[in-house]
């Protein structure tokens, strides 16, 4: 994943820089391409100290999964920020389906349905993530 070139530099740059909102017509990424997007946001965004969990409650934690490409994905959504990992342990929600999908929800711009995501678990921790991690141009 790291090292394949970043995805919203890429050919996803103009999809990604536009407002959030309702969801996006569906775009078609090549899955590797989608889930270096993801492993982007999370690995590199997402791990940044100030983006911090909406809520309290203390620790909580999401697994992500692509289906259709390489890449698992662990965040810890603590009081003191977000830390992140390219671990698949045990989670208290899980988030799993095809990285195109992965990309558009995680990035906000598709719910969870018409991405085709499967969330099992705490589905409130998606909603921390959707209000915490946030990327601003």
């Amino acid at each position: 994943m790291a090292g394949q070139g970043s995805a919203a530099a890429g050919g996803g740059r103009q999809w990604v820089l536009e407002p959030a909102g309702p969801p996006a017509p569906d775009v078609a990424f090549d899955p590797a391409f989608a889930a270096d997007g993801v492993d982007e946001l999370i690995m590199c965004f997402a791990a940044r100290r100030r983006y911090r969990p909406g809520g309290s409650g203390g620790e909580r934690s999401l697994t992500v999964r692509a289906r259709d490409a390489e890449g698992r994905w662990h965040v810890r959504l603590v009081d003191g920020g977000t830390e992140v990992s390219r671990d698949d342990p045990a989670a208290d929600c899980t988030l799993e389906g095809p990285a195109a999908g992965l990309y558009a929800f995680l990035w906000n711009r598709s719910d969870a349905a018409r991405a085709g995501l499967a969330i099992a678990g705490r589905p409130e921790i998606l909603a921390a993530w959707n209000t915490s991690v946030r990327v601003r141009w």
